[in-house]
């Protein structure tokens, strides 16, 4: 899936850029490349990249995180595109904030949680910050066979409002 851990604008260093290019485009790509034979033997297949709303909108993430994730939205579409054919589906979903066990946000509240809860009142417009389960539950949809052949380059954000709300 990747990391968004970094730090944020020209500070950054280029080692910092190119572990971010790397974690969240690069290493993805390579996964798929290796995974593709298989994934080409099973008639109806689907798959779904994870991607991000900052390569989209500004949440303030590193840049280098956003630009690997635009990256990576780019190279599913052609994907799907490209598998098409194959009656292979491929879509992409863009999280918004996901509060994950020993992620940044968990961290954002466990050192501050009044910063914390004054952040998803102004930037989430469902008022919460999302669960990895509800991460979960979108792929298993995306992936249901009953219509998953049909339903190629789509994406979609799970972000509670956040990308419509700039």
């Amino acid at each position: 899936v990747g990391s968004g851990s970094g730090t944020k604008g020209l500070m950054s260093t280029s080692s910092e850029n190119e572990i971010l290019l790397k974690t969240n485009y690069l290493d993805v790509v390579r996964t798929f490349k290796n995974l593709l034979p298989l994934v080409k033997k099973e008639m109806g297949s689907s798959l779904i990249f994870i991607g991000s709303i900052a390569q989209e909108i500004n949440v303030k993430a590193p840049i280098s995180y956003s630009y690997a994730k635009r990256a990576l939205n780019n190279f599913a579409m052609a994907q799907a595109l490209e598998l098409a054919p194959e009656k292979i589906s491929v879509n992409l979903i863009n999280p918004g904030h996901i509060l994950t066990k020993g992620g940044t946000w968990e961290k954002k509240m466990e050192h501050n949680k009044i910063e914390f809860e004054e952040f998803i009142s102004k930037n989430i417009p469902v008022g919460r910050i999302g669960q990895v389960q509800e991460v979960a539950d979108l792929v298993f949809a995306y992936s249901n066979q009953e219509f998953s052949n049909y339903l190629t380059g789509v994406r979609i954000n799970l972000d509670g409002g956040t990308s419509i709300s700039f």
